[in-house]
């Protein structure tokens, strides 16, 4: 914690041009030693001094979600600071000035916590994390504890305006503005609250637990109010999202696994203004499930080490829009938006590799060389050719360019038949935690990609497969091969027997198609 003596300008008292703000801070734990922070359109500077030796530390303004004023409380009674016992927390104990509480008359500082998740690099070559970093600027150049508030709710005012992108109003900056109750009603802030869909039974099923002690924190940081509604059934989310007025809230945070995010999806495009939803409401996750396949992606593509609730949620607040790509799939005049379609045939018997499912940390799946299947493929970059009649749309959404199921496909498409072992198809860079899926695949990059396991694979290849999933060198295994796609159709032949997935749901073994769509929707990232 570092408190304020008094107002230090430098150039006769006017701070640089492009400095809002401008304190000087001592530290009260070390003799000699003060800080000079500055507040700028950038963000926050710390510039130490300490017997003239100088250190600058900069948290930039897209690292910081939020700061709060706060007044130190009264002791309970009966407490001793000298006693033996005292807790080191006691001397630090605050709380919001909202609220009503008993404070402490003998202190008369006013206290801004500013809070922030700054990047840190990780461990591993070239990736980074987010360090949460609590900043602790206690003013108390005055005697009264109301004239102390005033210069804290400035700084408080200025932070909260650069955090929303909305010009600091310089009147206010100025000294001689001393009315405190309009400093603290200027703060902007969003109205609308979050609307958060918890799973509590994804996973491991703690999610309920995650969201009190991880995610509850950092929304009263960045004093976001929210409304948390608890699914209670399979497509709970989805209903929800397909028939409520998702206007009022200002975003959507879904704290599970891959599973409510398909949901939400799902019931975003069974919407009929699913255009105006996907761009007004703001989507984010919080990864609670057993996949984690979105939230993996998203951080794989953003450099970072691990996903954690922390990062996640700080994406979902205070992040950018990243575009991602979707998938319509069509099966038995149903379609979805999915992430992922496995297919996998098998004869009279089938065997189930454990080591699949603890190494995807996801979906079961069986393996066989049994039934001869097919599919078709194109590569074309210009899709001209692919035939729009015939098409039938059960949701909304952008329409889709492919020859009805029933219908024959050009001879531009790519025909390969045969017998296979699995076929998986997706367009994230991995489908779990621990499933990286397709090294190249990128946010939007407008591919599906295609991985093919046709029969005669030698059961040592299929074990190096995998034991690569985790890491991505399943795709060099002999018999393994990953084609990028703009669109697939399956067809397993007639009396063939078999499962196909989607999104770890079986469907009907039958005909599937699927086609993909870049830039459909975004996700808040870092």
């Amino acid at each position: 914690m570092i408190d304020n003596h008094q107002c230090v300008m430098e150039d006769g008292g006017q701070v640089h041009s492009n400095t809002l703000l401008e304190e000087t801070f001592y530290v009260t734990s070390k003799k000699n030693t003060y800080y000079k922070v500055r507040l700028t359109e950038k963000g926050l500077s710390l510039e130490k001094d300490n017997n003239g030796a100088t250190k600058v530390e900069t948290i930039v303004l897209n690292d910081i979600i939020g700061c709060r004023c706060m007044r130190s409380k009264r002791k309970s009674a009966g407490s001793c600071v000298c006693g033996p016992g005292t807790s080191r927390s006691q001397f630090k104990l605050v709380e919001s000035v909202e609220a009503y509480q008993s404070y402490d008359e003998f202190d008369t500082s006013a206290y801004l916590y500013i809070y922030a998740y700054t990047l840190k690099k990780a461990r591993m070559k070239g990736m980074k994390r987010r360090e949460r970093t609590t900043i602790t600027l206690r003013f108390r150049s005055f005697d009264k504890y109301e004239d102390n508030l005033r210069e804290a709710s400035r700084w408080r005012l200025a932070i909260k305006c650069l955090i929303v992108g909305l010009p600091v109003p310089k009147s206010f900056m100025s000294p001689s503005h001393e009315n405190l109750e309009s400093l603290i009603s200027a703060c902007p802030g969003e109205q609308r609250k979050i609307l958060v869909l918890l799973n509590p039974k994804s996973g491991p099923g703690r999610g309920r637990e995650t969201f009190q002690k991880r995610i509850h924190p950092i929304l009263s940081e960045a004093e976001r109010p929210y409304d948390v509604h608890i699914t209670k059934c399979p497509n709970y989310a989805r209903e929800f999202v397909r028939t409520r007025d998702i206007y009022q809230w200002s975003g959507l945070l879904m704290v599970g696994g891959d599973g409510i995010v398909f949901e939400v999806v799902n019931g975003l495009f069974q919407r009929p203004d699913w255009e105006k939803a996907l761009k007004e409401l703001s989507l984010g996750v919080i990864p609670c499930g057993s996949g984690n396949g979105l939230a993996k992606s998203i951080a794989y593509a953003k450099q970072y080490s691990k996903i954690s609730e922390s990062k996640s949620f700080h994406d979902a607040i205070d992040g950018d829009p990243a575009i991602f790509d979707g998938s319509f799939d069509s099966c038995d005049d149903n379609e979805i938006i999915s992430d992922n379609i496995t297919l996998e045939t098998e004869a009279e018997r089938r065997q189930r590799l454990d080591s699949f499912y603890s190494a995807t940390s996801a979906k079961s799946t069986y393996f066989s060389t049994g039934s001869i299947s097919s599919y078709h493929s194109i590569d074309d970059p210009n899709n001209e050719d692919i035939d729009p009649e015939n098409n039938s749309q059960v949701m909304y959404g952008p329409s889709s360019r492919l020859p009805a199921l029933t219908s024959e496909v050009s001879n531009s498409w790519t025909q390969i038949e045969g017998e296979f072992v699995m076929v998986h198809a997706a367009y994230q860079s991995h489908l779990g935690q621990d499933y990286f899926f397709a090294p190249r695949a990128k946010l939007a990059d407008g591919v599906i990609w295609l991985m093919i396991i046709k029969a005669g694979i030698t059961r040592a290849n299929l074990l190096q497969f995998l034991l690569g999933l985790n890491n991505g060198t399943h795709v060099t295994r002999s018999g393994v091969d990953m084609i990028p796609v703009k669109a697939f159709r399956i067809e397993p032949e007639e009396g063939a027997s078999g499962y196909i997935t989607v999104d770890g749901e079986k469907v009907d073994y039958g005909p599937l198609q699927a086609e993909i769509f870049p830039s459909l929707a975004s996700v808040m990232s870092p």
